[in-house]
């Protein structure tokens, strides 16, 4: 009969998880001792805990064993001392469920977690438990920022030659956060690379970290140079997109990208600092990386936050690069006048039909006056 210990050999070094497996043993035979001596041999037990590693406060945690009381409030649970107050709705006579609450954690590392039932049965076990994990929360805007400098007399894009566009990723964002970089580009024979801030060499990581800032006109922004490299016979036009994720586990940053076409033997584009697009919130939908992944049949949103610096009369306007399976269900507003410094927000509702594959929205801001265009691309998905 296995006694659920890890098997030791010699040489194998005796870590703390072997440790806690001994003591945690060592307690349930204390139990059933304590039970046999009060004649109670179905006494309370617990056998197990799910997860079974390293924990954290907030995360959820299953508390494996017999005897349990129900309803799991008739129950008695500590962690260090502390009272847990609220479980979930899958607790049972085997298995209590909740949630971890702040509790303090002893500066040796060491938690114990204690249940009592409504009998006055009492078990114990060891618990590694952590601080909670801080989770960035805010958005990142990308903007395209400068075109690479040509010669008068030779302003357009050619074959065999290499480029360096820049752009600028502002993070609106509570804490200090990782953030990885991605460029990206579309056609065949055009390559995209992430190149050091002060040199044309490549750029060792697709990282950087910023710090956080605080108050919703607060920002930390970053300055990125991407060499696009267009091969002798690469198509005629490409699209380029540098996109930004926050990389926390958990992470509530939304992320943001910007993109911009791109045509051989013609002017790179100009950029347009009118207005800065970014992906505030997705309500009923969720963030995967980039990308916005809806529930098939299911109705669900993109938010997005548009700083004007201009004044003006503007109108927004979606489509789908492959619609096939998409449903756009509303837009609102279309239209609305907004002075310089001012936001707005768009909200696009969606539903993924049974056909829907992964594709791209594209997100169209347009002034009254024709003079700004400007697109957004994001992209969006199904689970």
């Amino acid at each position: 009969m296995s006694n659920g210990l890890s098997t030791v050999k010699p040489g194998d070094l005796i870590t703390s998880r072997l440790w806690g497996e001994l003591v945690a043993k060592c307690l349930e035979l204390e139990q059933r001792i304590a039970n046999l001596e009060n004649g109670t041999t179905n006494g309370l037990v617990i056998t197990g805990l799910d997860p079974s590693g390293q924990v954290r406060i907030g995360d959820e945690l299953r508390v494996l064993g017999r005897n349990f009381s129900t309803p799991a409030q008739n129950n008695v649970v500590r962690i260090n001392g502390s009272r847990v107050e609220v479980f979930k709705f899958s607790s049972s006579a085997t298995q209590l469920v909740f949630d971890i609450p702040q509790v303090p954690i002893p500066s040796s590392g060491s938690s114990v977690l204690e249940v009592q039932n409504a009998a006055g049965e009492t078990a114990s076990r060891p618990l590694d438990l952590a601080p909670a994990l801080a989770i960035p929360q805010g958005r990142i805007e990308v903007m395209y920022l400068q075109a690479p400098i040509l010669p008068v007399d030779d302003p357009n894009l050619e074959a065999g030659r290499d480029y360096v566009f820049l752009f600028e990723m502002t993070a609106r964002v509570d804490l200090r956060a990782t953030y990885r970089l991605t460029p990206q580009i579309s056609a065949s024979g055009w390559q995209a690379a992430l190149l050091e801030n002060d040199s044309d060499l490549v750029r060792a990581s697709n990282t950087v970290t910023l710090p956080g800032t605080s108050g919703s006109s607060s920002a930390a922004s970053h300055q990125v140079r991407v060499r696009v490299r267009i091969a002798e016979g690469a198509s005629s036009s490409a699209n380029l997109t540098l996109g930004v994720v926050e990389i926390t586990s958990g992470t509530r940053v939304t992320p943001g990208n910007a993109s911009i076409n791109l045509q051989l033997d013609s002017p790179p584009p100009v950029p347009d600092d009118r207005v800065r697009i970014s992906l505030s919130s997705t309500p009923n939908a969720d963030v995967i990386g980039s990308r916005v992944v809806f529930q098939r049949n299911e109705p669900g949103g993109i938010r997005f936050n548009l700083l004007f610096s201009q004044a003006g009369k503007y109108q927004v306007a979606t489509a789908f690069r492959s619609p096939t399976g998409w449903t756009r269900l509303g837009l609102s507003p279309r239209t609305f006048n907004r002075g310089a410094g001012e936001n707005q927000d768009v909200t696009v509702t969606l539903r993924a039909e049974d056909l829907a594959v992964e594709t791209d929205l594209l997100f169209d801001v347009t002034s009254d006056d024709g003079s700004l265009s400007v697109q957004y691309v994001q992209p969006i998905g199904v689970s």
